[in-house]
């Protein structure tokens, strides 16, 4: 960290980590434009990756400060992912690339959880989950970045991976305890069912020359058709495949409904 950012040091009260960064743009929406501006981010590391026996990334997780050094990391303030390129030479590691700010997602002040997974044999992954609840309302959904030397891509863009409105709604918890597997009924799951409680577990079969296949195990429960009644289990597999250097749905489907 002190390579990047000289004085840096870690800290439970977090004004050492406060640094001054470049990160892109953004607009009310939340839209990154290519244009880079001035931020004081408090930045952590958060994965070291070795990608090979010469080179490795370094990620961080850096939330926004006010100029009192206050962090904005209310429910609706998310983080940025940083990443930062480094080669090993005689000398020792030394500083190849830096990005301070390739995504901003997550809320809370965090971008979520993260995971290091081999895609290739050449590429590694990053697999980053976030989510939160509103108002009994509770989700998670996932972004998966390629990372070489030098070099990281943005393969899948907020994937759903949970979703539940037990929080919002008491009576869906029984409900839902009630399902049975999708033959027993002639309905189908409701783009917007009245109950929901999903959730999916992600993997990965390693490619060889290209990343390899993403699956998502779901398992849960949600009503049918308009029934607020009638429930089915959950428990399929959806494969995300690259193409056009981009994860895209391609066997199963996702059972997530949006919220």
């Amino acid at each position: 960290m002190q390579a990047i950012f000289p004085g840096w040091k870690d800290s439970e009260k977090g004004d050492t980590r406060i640094v001054d960064a470049e990160v892109p743009d953004r607009d009310q929406q939340g839209k990154l434009s290519n244009d880079l501006v001035g931020s004081r981010l408090d930045i952590k590391p958060r994965e070291v990756i070795r990608l090979d026996d010469t080179h490795a990334a370094l990620i961080t997780e850096g939330v926004e400060v006010t100029e009192d050094g206050e962090r904005v990391d209310s429910h609706a303030s998310g983080a940025w992912l940083g990443a930062y390129f480094f080669l090993h030479e005689p000398a020792g590691w030394t500083l190849e690339q830096r990005i301070d700010g390739v995504a901003y997602q997550g809320a809370s002040g965090s971008y979520g959880q993260t995971n290091v997974i081999k895609l290739s044999a050449a590429t590694f992954g990053l697999v980053v989950t976030s989510g939160s609840c509103w108002q009994g309302y509770c989700g998670s959904w996932a972004t998966v970045f390629g990372i070489e030397p030098d070099h990281i891509d943005k393969l899948a863009d907020t994937v759903p991976v949970s979703a539940s409105n037990l929080g919002a709604k008491e009576e869906c918890e029984a409900v839902l305890k009630r399902s049975e597997p999708a033959s027993n009924h002639p309905g189908i799951a409701a783009d917007s069912p009245q109950c929901f409680d999903i959730g999916g577990n992600i993997d990965v079969v390693p490619g060889t020359d290209a990343p390899g296949d993403l699956h998502i195990a779901f398992s849960g429960a949600m009503t049918i058709g308009d029934s607020a009644t009638q429930a089915q289990s959950i428990d399929e597999v959806a494969i995300y495949r690259i193409s056009n250097g981009k994860y895209t749905l391609t066997q199963g489907r996702n059972p997530v409904p949006a919220f």
